[in-house]
């Protein structure tokens, strides 16, 4: 078995050890440093923040100190994690937290406690009789709850700490015996098929994520621990998606739980077409201008009310965007930007729709071209409110027309919205709009079945906000084709180029 680096336990990169012994455990940069003292408090919660209480538990002050140890080679550092380990074993001998045993950061502290019984066997981690006991006493906890099924997630990426981490533990401890070995590999199998499309697009609705189960199954040795054709093919699928969840700006398409994150992708010769409708995402895309549309309900996992929803890339830059991930806090914030109003679908005014809100139907279909014109298009129905069928007719560089036929068995106000990347500002003129983008060129729309109104960092309701960072917020415009009816449609007609005149 190859020895354990840093990677393989999924440290964080964190090498900041002189802040973290002279200020605490800083989980992330909005958040204040929390002083070590021992014996911490494993049931502290200073920030009410559930991503904070998720890295106490992930033992994430200890990267730096693992960081300044493969440095150094000082065992001092490596007792120092030892320390972290003991004190929490001390803590849940006789009490408990919400994250105790959470799935993603027991798995991670099962990679920790793996590293840490290989560097003792190795005779770099000197420990007494009783600390070894602690150590047993950990991995056999650990290997336990990582063993029942009822513990594991396979439909979420939490599944792949859990599943290397009782891996690595298997390895590590001797008296685990065979059966943890072949448990741990006929779950990775399972969740493979849970984790990722028959076309190779990760299933919790979101193109971070996406990268973020190929980059964990890289950096933790997906290859070296669990060989097969299988996971090879996936991989390989997973890897030829990644050129479709990357506008022209350089940046990962924030649908779902994403945030734009920087990400070089080849530049396309020409136009490419996705062939993942059949997984939720039908996209069009060159150089310069790309359309995705979204269109799949695996789970709740990541997921926002986004069905039928679109964001547009011209010039290079993003025009109609996404409003983003914001955080994992449960407040009337993140309830926004997960509902319907805050993508480019329909909704009902003021009726909340959440990623869990029951649907009858569901389907987008696959990009079809004529000509120089690619036509997408969809189903949603969501149970107890309407049916909406969208298709979407669209020339990259040139113009873009979406039509929303929308039914119910009762009258409703439905809302088709279009929200504006932040520095296009909107000027209606009656059911038409134009907004200046910077660097040259306008966008113009007119709407057709319904009346237009602008929205900008509403807050009752709350409307019209981008997120593109953990918790953080600012105004942007969304622009709403409102109408009553039972059985209506509603006609967007967009272009985005030429000249600053206005619209006609």
């Amino acid at each position: 078995m190859a020895e354990l680096g840093l990677a393989e336990i999924y440290w964080s990169g964190r090498r900041d050890y002189d802040a973290l012994m002279s200020k605490g455990f800083q989980a992330r940069e909005d958040v204040p440093p929390w002083p070590l003292h021992y014996p911490l408090d494993w049931a502290a919660d200073p920030f009410g923040d559930n991503n904070w209480r998720f890295q106490l538990h992930a033992w994430r002050m200890t990267d730096p100190m693992l960081a300044r140890y493969e440095a150094t080679g000082d065992p001092a550092y490596l007792r120092q994690v030892f320390a972290v380990a003991a004190d929490w074993w001390e803590f849940h001998r006789t009490a408990t937290a919400d994250m105790s045993w959470n799935d993603m950061a027991s798995g991670i502290r099962a990679l920790r406690i793996a590293y840490l019984i290989e560097h003792h066997g190795a005779g770099r981690l000197d420990l007494g009789a009783d600390e070894a006991a602690v150590l047993t006493g950990l991995a056999t906890a650990h290997i336990a709850f990582l063993s029942d099924r009822s513990n594991l997630r396979p439909r979420s990426n939490h599944a792949i700490f859990q599943i290397f981490g009782l891996k690595r533990l298997g390895e590590a401890v001797t008296e685990a015996g065979p059966d943890t070995a072949r448990f741990a590999d006929e779950f990775f199998r399972e969740s493979l098929e849970y984790q990722f499309t028959d076309e190779g697009v990760h299933k919790e609705h979101s193109p971070d994520y996406h990268y973020f189960a190929l980059k964990v199954l890289d950096d933790l040795g997906a290859d070296r621990l669990f060989t097969s054709p299988e996971l090879e093919a996936t991989l390989d699928r997973a890897r030829d998606v990644t050129t479709f969840l990357v506008g022209p700006d350089d940046r990962t398409v924030a649908v779902g739980d994403s945030a734009p994150v920087v990400r070089k992708t080849p530049v396309p010769d020409g136009t490419l077409v996705s062939d993942c409708a059949r997984s939720g995402y039908a996209v069009v895309r060159s150089g310069s201008s790309m359309l995705f549309m979204t269109g799949a309900r695996y789970s709740a996992t990541h997921k926002h009310a986004d069905e039928l929803s679109f964001v547009l890339y011209e010039g290079g830059r993003p025009i109609l965007i996404d409003s983003g991930k914001y955080g994992y806090q449960i407040d009337e914030w993140r309830q926004y930007f997960l509902d319907a109003a805050a993508h480019n679908t329909v909704t009902v005014d003021r009726v909340p729709i959440s990623p869990t809100t029951m649907l009858a139907a569901l389907r987008l279909d696959p990009v079809r071209q004529e000509g120089e014109t690619y036509l997408l298009g969809g189903v949603v129905e969501r149970t107890g409110l309407f049916r909406h069928e969208r298709t979407i007719r669209y020339r990259p560089g040139a113009e873009l027309v979406v039509e929303d036929r929308l039914t119910a068995d009762r009258e409703l106000p439905f809302v088709s919205s279009l929200h504006l990347a932040p520095d296009l500002v909107p000027e209606l003129d009656g059911a038409r709009f134009r907004a200046q983008v910077p660097g040259g060129g306008a966008l113009r729309a007119t709407v057709s079945g319904a009346a237009l109104e602008a929205v900008r960092g509403g807050t009752d309701p709350i409307l019209g906000w981008e997120s593109t960072s953990y918790l953080e917020k600012h105004p942007t415009t969304v622009v709403r084709a409102r109408t009553t009816g039972t059985d209506v449609t509603i006609r967007w007609d967009v272009t985005v180029g030429g000249g600053a005149d206005t619209p006609s």
